[in-house]
């Protein structure tokens, strides 16, 4: 019985998603529902871009602008709500954090690290600090802002959404999406674009494997039923293989050219040929899925949640669906199970009761309205006068002709009675109009980075003062930062996830946080080239600092950085972690809650190092000085000053000028030693007469005794300096002269302690 055909009779279906109607009426739904929230939308970028144009129009309507040209009042705009959307996105700058990854288990620890450096791989790899500035500027714009993290190989792709091409379900009320059942981009593209992004190139001919070889038949009888059997399956096995192949192949062709023949139609005008979008979505006005004249089609890639089949994917067009796919991206959630997840990565500022999102522009429109209505009116009234006369005062009676001359700065007006008419400025509706108008200002110059938040204040403050007015200010901005944090941690645990799922093959990872040289982390399997990873920096022969360079595969011989390959025994090499064996906590390194508190603490401990109380400078004082700072890398100085106080240190200048000193006597006692020893020899190998030989002998007793009393100089302080100096490798290179060759075990033949005094060390 054939198992295999029995089964796939019977297997389920391959899920194709539902139907086209359920997608293009999501798709209605987030439009129509969610059109007057994105109109507002467009107002707040309108707000924060001004008069970019040069025609009034950015916090004035049109409707507004027409009213002022028929009183010709003019159009005044001052724009605070830039500046403040700009320092609000300044101040998230000044605090960003790095991520770090944390073991679940006591194992996993040195592999934390790794995990640390993939983190900050990927972030570097993919200009995530600029990615990031987009989108806090976009959503504390806008009110909400995402991103695709997408996953490969040997990469963590992130790309940006434009917020105009964000759609979501309308009924989603959390700030994270978290129970939106539905959401994706919308968007034009050219038509070439759009195959080459979701059709892809064309797919060559898979290459069949080979006919296998099949022994040749035995002589045997008995033998050749058996032959012909395993032959047959041979054979068979090998045809199915090539039919397989052959089926996926034309299945990928004809799926691919489904979706070129959908879209082409779509730029035809095929099926559907409205599209109740609202503008917000299109960057040409048409109400159709398709632009003839370019060759352009509108697309919409939508995520969907199925309670079934979990997260599935839908791409169509006006033409109808290009494709369907389940969701390539697993995570695990809060209960550590694993499921397909969306890609897309969002946040929003603020949810009104109305499920509209919004930023922190809406709140500043009216008080930046009533800055520029106030501004232009004041403007207005001081160009404006009143006249007031009495009858025959004037020579003319034309008073419209008296009211063009008031109005002109070198008017001439002819009168009988200077005393008979006023102009009226209006000078005190000015003065009103302008505190209205400091009270508009000073609300808005409290809104978002306010003077506290940006240091600004008293003259004469404090460090302290100015830190604490600081905190102060950065309290008003908590559920922001909140929102912004939570977005970002979402984001490298994604990414984290997709690291554990697509880095599979051995590779090495490359950290750029060092200044002095980059670091390679070895993973899943690669070979670790000396104990910390790939992360110590060479030095060369010369003493220079050199890079670290990427470690190779061992070609044979001792392992480096590890213990000597010993012959005879067979070598281990250390390799890397496997990525998607880890069971890590990815968090964001944030600053201290009581960061004036911890300032205040550093500065008393740094003013008692100084004044001597914590006793002479020592590596222990340096730690507990680093550990108490708010510095962000406090740990990688903690590690280099361990580094530090591991290797010997060399002698102080002091020390060495001392040393020198002390080498100069050795020299000296040295030489006085070999010339003694030498004047003696010959005495004793002469042939001298009584007198003359007493007096010799005499002579050079005297000189032993003043290289004995030399050798007292030598304190017993000296020689363990010296003993020190040498075991700690200074490496001081004394030039002693060379000792007496063929010398007698002592002077004049007495024992060294006797003739010699004691020996020199």
């Amino acid at each position: 019985m054939d198992y295999a055909s029995d089964s796939q009779a019977q297997a389920e279906p391959e899920y194709e998603g539902l139907e086209l109607s359920q997608y293009t009426g999501w798709w209605q739904e987030a439009v129509d529902t969610y059109a007057p929230a994105r109109a507002q939308h467009i107002r707040d970028e309108e707000y924060y871009d001004g008069d970019v144009a040069g025609d009034g129009y950015g916090h004035w309507t049109r409707k507004q602008l027409q009213t002022l040209l028929n009183r010709n009042q003019p159009p005044v705009t001052r724009n605070f709500i830039c500046r403040k959307v700009n320092g609000i996105s300044g101040v998230e700058q000044r605090t960003r954090s790095e991520p770090r990854a944390l073991p679940r288990t006591p194992k996993d620890q040195k592999a934390a690290e790794i995990a640390t450096d993939c983190l900050r791989f990927i972030k570097e790899k993919t200009r995530w600090s600029n990615i990031k500035s987009e989108k806090v500027l976009e959503g504390v714009k806008i009110g909400f802002a995402a991103v695709e993290i997408g996953g490969a190989e040997d990469h963590v792709p992130v790309t940006p959404i434009q917020w105009k091409e964000f759609f979501f379900d309308p009924r989603s009320l959390a700030f994270d999406f978290s129970d939106a059942r539905y959401l994706g981009v919308g968007k034009w593209l050219d038509l070439d674009v759009a195959k080459a992004t979701y059709a892809g190139p064309e797919i060559p001919q898979p290459q069949l494997p080979p006919q296998p070889a099949i022994q040749p038949q035995p002589m045997e009888p008995a033998l050749q039923m058996q032959w012909a059997q395993m032959a047959q399956q041979t054979l068979m096995a090998w045809q199915a293989q090539v039919q397989q192949i052959q089926q996926a192949y034309e299945t990928e062709v004809a799926r691919r050219q489904k979706i070129i023949e959908t879209l082409e139609g779509t730029a035809e005008g095929q099926g559907s040929d409205t599209m109740n979008a609202d503008i917000s979505f299109e960057d040409r006005p048409s109400g159709t899925w398709c632009d003839s004249k370019r060759r352009r089609v509108f697309i919409v890639d939508m995520w969907h949640a199925d309670p079934k089949h979990g997260w599935y994917r839908c791409v169509f067009t006006g033409g109808g669906k290009l494709f369907t796919q389940p969701s390539p991206y697993k995570e695990k959630d809060q209960w550590g199970r694993v499921r397909p997840v969306h890609p897309i990565q969002a946040f929003s500022i603020h949810v009104s009761k109305d499920l509209w999102r919004y930023g922190e522009v809406r709140g500043m429109r009216p008080a930046q309205d009533e800055v520029n209505f106030r501004l232009s009116k004041k403007i207005d009234i001081l160009y404006r006068q009143q006249l007031f006369y009495v009858p025959g005062s004037f020579e003319e009676q034309d008073v419209e002709a008296v009211r063009r001359e008031i109005a002109k700065a070198d008017g001439v007006i002819a009168v009988r009675d200077i005393n008979g008419f006023k102009i009226e400025k209006n000078l005190d509706v000015a003065m009103a109009m302008d505190a209205a108008m400091a009270e508009a200002m000073r609300f808005l110059d409290l809104e978002g980075a306010n003077p506290e938040l940006q240091g600004r204040g008293p003259s004469g403050q404090s460090g302290r003062a100015i830190l604490a007015r600081q905190q102060a200010g950065l309290g008003q901005l908590g559920p922001i930062f909140d929102r912004i944090y939570d977005w970002e941690l979402r984001c490298y645990r994604a990414m984290w996830s997709r690291v554990q799922q697509f880095w599979t093959a051995p590779m090495y990872v490359r950290v750029t946080d060092d200044k002095n040289a980059a670091r390679f982390a070895a993973v899943n399997g690669a070979p670790v080239v000396n104990a910390d990873n790939g992360n110590a920096p060479q030095r060369p022969e010369d003493g220079a600092a050199a890079p670290a360079m990427p470690p190779q595969m061992p070609q044979g011989g001792p392992m480096m950085g590890g213990a000597m390959a010993m012959p005879g025994r067979p070598q281990e090499q250390e390799t890397g972690p496997i990525l998607a064996e880890l069971d890590m906590d990815i968090i964001l390194d944030r600053a201290q809650e009581a960061a004036t508190l911890q300032a205040e603490q550093f500065e008393a401990l740094v003013q008692l190092a100084q004044s001597g109380v914590l006793g002479p400078p020592n590596p222990e004082t340096a730690r507990m000085l680093i550990t108490a700072s708010a510095l962000p890398s406090k740990s990688e100085l903690l590690d280099m000053l361990d580094k530090m106080a591991a290797k010997p240190q060399g002698p102080t200048p002091e020390q060495k000028a001392q040393l020198e000193t002390l080498a100069k006597k050795i020299e000296q006692i040295v030489a006085q030693t070999n010339k003694t020893k030498a004047e003696t020899a010959k005495i004793l190998g002469a042939d001298i007469p009584g007198a003359h030989a007493d007096a010799a002998l005499t002579s050079a007793q005297a000189r032993t005794e003043n290289v004995n009393a030399t050798m007292t100089e030598l304190t017993a302080g000296d020689a363990l300096a010296l003993r020190d100096f040498m075991q700690a490798g200074g490496g001081a290179a004394f030039n002693f002269p060379p000792m007496a060759a063929a010398s007698p075990p002592g002077a004049l033949g007495l024992p060294p302690s006797e003739a010699n005094g004691p020996p020199p060390f």
